[in-house]
């Protein structure tokens, strides 16, 4: 009997335990749902479309690249509009690579991203777009790519004329490079991923030779006005150099179209690295550099006024505090858009409550805002 009681133990379901058990497989059979990878309606565990556009990307970008020179060399306009679609069909895989850090996809880049494919074909430079990749001269025109392309664009303090060629990378329709101090002989450029001068191989002459719809003149903009109208003006760290800033900003609408928009990057005197001198980073800091120890960690706002009227701080800085620009800019135009830039962790690890105390004894209505913000990105249209 004792025997049958325990068989009857052992064998008997426990219904407890059953329904844990049910419960736990249950569980496990929805979480292994969850991840499932969706099933694709045409491939079935195979790619998704996005994933399917990036192979192609890259699997033809180069083969596109090679169709499309050998067709503008042969003025083969239907063989140049099958490559220039190819790259269209690619606007959204370009969003999702750094093309403005690599030639080739910047070259997909400059068809993708035009509105007209002739004036694209006519302003095609492959190797202006490779050394735009390699300078660094993409960054900007992309960042504001959505507001420049299929547009007149006036770029207010050029340089030296290198970002023609970024910008129709973005897809704008025409190129205007105004720069008083602009060689237009000379084949060198800024360097911006290195910070130094460096052979581009072409002048600002050849550049235009080259390419139909960019114009670069040594000039200023007053020169302009009254003669021309664009859909955008573009004004990249230039702001902060324009003596004569609080007349120069509102003399802008005159350049505009109706509805035509200023865009700019404003670098803020007054952060870490406001001085435009070295050291840039805290990185760079030379502690037994007598120069670099008068300007760093904000020391540049103290000395200012103190420095002769030929220094790079009064000749080449306006020194106008984020607040004052802005409200210039509220005044004469509807902004649409108005970003602050923090300056980078390392240097706002040098800002503490000491720094803070010595600053505003110099000027109490300094604020920790005014210390900590690198640049104001700002995009506004005319009223």
């Amino acid at each position: 009997m004792a025997n049958a009681a325990q068989n009857n133990r052992t064998t008997s379901p426990n219904p407890g335990r059953k329904s844990l058990l049910a419960r736990i497989r249950s569980r496990v059979r929805r979480l292994l749902g969850k991840n499932k990878k969706p099933r694709s309606p045409t491939t079935g565990n195979g790619p998704g479309p996005g994933e399917r556009a990036r192979m192609d990307f890259r699997a033809n970008m180069a083969r596109m690249i090679e169709n499309m020179e050998r067709a503008i060399a042969a003025g083969d306009e239907q063989e140049a509009a099958r490559v220039s679609e190819w790259c269209r069909n690619h606007r959204k895989t370009l969003k999702t690579v750094k093309w403005h850090l690599d030639g080739d996809q910047a070259k997909i880049a400059h068809f993708a991203n035009a509105k007209d494919e002739r004036v694209a074909r006519a302003n095609y430079h492959p190797y202006l777009i490779e050394k735009s990749a390699e300078f660094n001269y993409l960054t900007w025109p992309r960042h504001i790519g959505k507001y420049i392309r299929g547009r007149s664009v006036l770029d207010i303090g050029c340089g030296f004329g290198a970002f023609g060629t970024a910008f129709f990378a973005s897809g704008v329709a025409s190129y205007t490079g105004i720069d008083p101090q602009m060689p237009l002989d000379s084949t060198f450029v800024k360097n911006k991923r290195i910070r130094a001068k460096a052979d581009l191989g072409m002048s600002p002459r050849d550049i235009m030779a080259a390419c139909p719809d960019i114009r670069l003149m040594n000039c200023r903009f007053e020169e302009l006005q009254g003669v021309e109208r664009f859909d955008v003006i573009t004004l990249h760290n230039v702001t902060e150099h324009l003596h004569g800033i609080r007349e120069i900003l509102p003399s802008l609408k005159n350049l505009l179209h109706d509805e035509g928009l200023i865009i700019f990057h404003h670098h803020n005197f007054y952060c870490w690295n406001g001085h435009h001198l070295r050291p840039n980073q805290p990185q760079q800091y030379d502690e037994k550099s007598p120069e670099q120890a008068r300007i760093v960690d904000w020391n540049h706002i103290i000395v200012a006024p103190d420095m002769p009227e030929d220094h790079y701080f009064n000749q080449n800085l306006n020194q106008i505090r984020l607040d004052e620009i802005k409200q210039i800019t509220e005044d004469n135009f509807d902004i649409l858009v108005w970003d602050e830039v923090p300056s980078t962790p390392a240097t706002l690890a040098r800002f503490n409550d000491d720094i803070l105390a010595k600053l505003q004894d110099f000027d109490p209505t300094l604020t920790p805002r005014d210390l900590r913000i690198n640049a104001a990105f700002c995009v506004a249209r005319v009223k």
